[in-house]
C-alpha cells in the first residue's frame, strides 16, 4: 500500500514531513513525496529531504516538461503519461492508494486520474485551507468544459478528509471531515533539526530585528490593478527603508533592493523562525498572508500584527474576515491586532 504526497511550496513540504514523522495512521504504508517546480528552491529542498530518509522515494516534477499546449492536455487524456513526463521517470506502473494534496493543480488532477481507486485527502495550505478556497469549487470554466468533454466527474477531486495544523481555526462552510495534523508546537528537537537540514537554519538577524515586514508577490490578473498594487508596495518599501524593519519575502517573490533595507534571503522556513523566535515582543506587518497568523495558528504565540490590506486596497473576502475575527477573539490582548486604514499612520506605530 502506498501514499503519494504532492507539494508545491516549502510550507507544504514541511507539513508532509511533519505528518510522515509523527503520523498515527497508515503506519504500514510507504510514502512517496513529489516536489513541484513552483518555488525557487524546489531542487535544493527535494535533494535535502531525500537525504533525511523520511520518505520511501522523493520525485521532482517540473511543469516546464509539459511541452506544447497539446501535450499539456495529456493530464486529462493520458494522465499516467503526463505524470511520467513531468517527473522524467517512468511511473506508469506505480499505483497509489492514498493521495495527499493541498490544492487542485494539473499535476494533482493527473495523479488522481491515473489512480482511479485512490482516496484523495487535502492537507494544510495556509489561509486557503481554513477558508475552504480550495478544491473543485474553484475550477475555471474552461477546465470544467474539458472535464465535461472527457466525461470526467469533478466530484472525483473532492477530498475525503481535510488535514489541518490547527483544525479549531477552520471557518465552517465546507462539509468535509477535519483531521488535526501532529502539532508543530510539540515538535521534538530532532524534527526541528530535520527542518533546518532541509530548509536551512534561521539567521541571527531575527534576534536583532523585532519588526518584520512579510511581503508577497503581486499576482493580480488585471494588468492595471497589478500595476497599482506594485506601486503601493514600492511606496510601502520606501516608507520602511529608513526604519529598523526586517523584510521577509515570499518564496515565489522577486525581491527588489530598496535603500538600506535588511532582507532575509536565507530561504529558511518561516515556521522555523516562528518556532524558535517569534513571540509577543515582535511586530509583524503584512497584507493578508498565512505568515501573519502562523505564530498563533501553530505555536500559540501572540506578536503584534499590523494588517495592511485596507491601507493597500488589497482584496480580501468575507471568509478571510471571518478568520481574522476568530484570530482577534483568540488573542489575550485583541488590541495587538491592528487593521490599518491609512498607510501614513504606519511609521507612528513603529516609533
Amino acid at each position: 500500500m502506498r501514499i503519494c504526497a504532492l507539494c508545491e511550496t516549502p510550507y507544504q513540504v514541511m507539513s508532509m514531513m511533519n505528518y510522515a514523522t509523527a503520523r498515527e495512521e497508515f503506519l504500514d504504508y510507504k510514502i512517496d513525496l513529489f516536489v513541484g517546480s513552483k518555488f525557487k528552491t524546489y531542487l535544493t529542498v527535494a535533494g535535502n529531504v531525500s537525504k533525511e530518509g523520511i520518505f520511501d522515494n522523493v520525485y521532482i516534477y517540473d511543469y516546464s516538461r509539459a511541452g506544447s499546449a497539446a501535450n499539456r492536455l495529456n493530464f486529462i487524456s493520458s494522465p499516467a503519461k503526463y505524470v511520467s513526463r513531468l517527473c522524467d521517470t517512468d511511473l506508469k506502473q506505480q499505483s497509489y492508494n492514498v493521495i495527499f494534496t493541498s490544492n487542485l493543480t494539473t499535476f494533482m488532477m493527473a495523479m488522481v486520474l491515473a489512480n482511479p481507486d485512490a482516496e484523495v485527502y487535502y492537507y494544510d495550505d495556509g489561509i486557503a485551507s481554513y477558508t475552504y478556497k480550495i478544491g473543485p469549487n474553484y475550477l475555471t470554466g474552461k477546465k470544467r468544459l474539458l472535464f465535461k468533454f472527457y466525461r470526467i466527474n469533478v466530484e472525483r477531486f473532492y477530498p475525503k478528509k481535510l488535514y489541518l495544523n490547527n483544525a479549531s481555526m477552520f471557518i465552517d462552510g465546507w462539509n468535509v471531515p477535519l483531521v488535526q495534523l501532529p502539532p508543530l508546537s510539540g515538535a521534538s528537537e530532532e524534527r526541528y533539526a530535520a527542518m533546518s537540514r532541509v530548509f536551512g537554519t534561521v539567521p541571527e538577524i531575527y534576534s536583532d530585528h523585532k519588526t518584520i515586514l512579510l511581503t508577497n508577490p503581486v499576482e493580480m490578473r488585471d494588468e492595471s490593478v497589478r500595476a497599482e498594487q506594485e506601486r503601493k508596495k514600492d511606496e510601502l518599501l520606501e516608507m520602511l527603508s529608513s526604519l529598523n524593519v526586517l523584510r521577509r519575502p515570499h518564496p515565489r517573490e522577486t525581491v527588489k533592493p530598496a535603500g538600506n533595507a535588511v532582507i532575509d534571503n536565507s530561504g529558511c522556513l518561516w515556521e522555523q523562525v516562528c518556532m524558535k523566535t517569534i513571540d509577543s515582543g515582535y511586530t509583524l506587518i503584512g497584507t493578508a498572508s498565512t505568515a501573519m497568523i502562523s505564530p498563533k495558528l501553530f505555536f500559540d504565540q501572540e506578536p503584534r500584527l499590523i494588517f495592511l490590506f485596507k491601507a493597500l486596497d488589497f482584496p480580501v473576502d468575507d471568509t478571510f474576515l471571518q478568520l481574522l475575527d476568530k484570530l482577534i477573539k483568540s488573542y489575550k490582548n485583541p488590541d495587538d491586532i491592528i487593521v490599518l486604514e491609512n498607510l501614513n499612520e504606519l511609521p507612528g506605530l513603529l516609533s
